[in-house]
This record gives C-alpha cells, structure tokens and sequence, in this order.
C-alpha cells in the first residue's frame, strides 16, 4: 500500500487521509496513472464520489453523492473529461 515504483511513481494500491484521520480517497495506481476504481469520502465517511480510470484517464460511470448518503447524479465520462487533482493524477471531481 502507497508504494512507489523504481522510477518514483505511484504505483499499486494508494489511500489518503483527512486531517481527522478519516480515509479521503482510495485508488489504484499503474506507473503513475490512476487504474481501476476511485472511490472519495467526506470526513464524517460517507462516499462522496466514485468513478473508474484507465490508465489516467476516466472510464465508464462516474456517481457523486450528497453528504446526506442521496445520489446527486450519475453520468458516464470519456477519456477527453478530466482535471488535475492535487497529487497530480487525472481525476474527476
């Protein structure tokens, strides 16, 4: 877990955490490119967003969440759909 590979890339399964310590985002990493599933939380837990990726880029459905557990919407995003996140991956918020 958050482990980097020999060129200094994210790689394999990565967490992070609010400043509670609560899980804020789960993910998949190949060489530096998000991989499969994404799954954000909000700090009291609750999932905020889920998506997947394919080598960086969005793949298929995308669901965002009120904080009050509803479904805002769900769309299905293409490879042209993305924005920079924080720690530099393409991500969709």
């Amino acid at each position: 877990m958050n482990e980097f590979n020999d060129v200094g890339l994210r790689h394999g399964e990565w967490e992070e955490y609010h400043p509670d310590g609560s899980l804020h985002w789960k993910g998949s990493f190949y060489n530096g490119e998000l991989h499969g599933p994404f799954k954000s939380y909000f700090e009291n837990g609750d999932l905020n967003w889920m998506g997947n990726f394919n080598m960086g880029l969005p793949s298929g459905c995308y669901i965002e969440y009120f904080f009050n557990h509803r479904k805002t919407k769900t769309t299905t995003r293409n490879q042209t759909q993305s924005i920079k996140h924080k720690f530099g991956a393409n991500i969709l918020l």
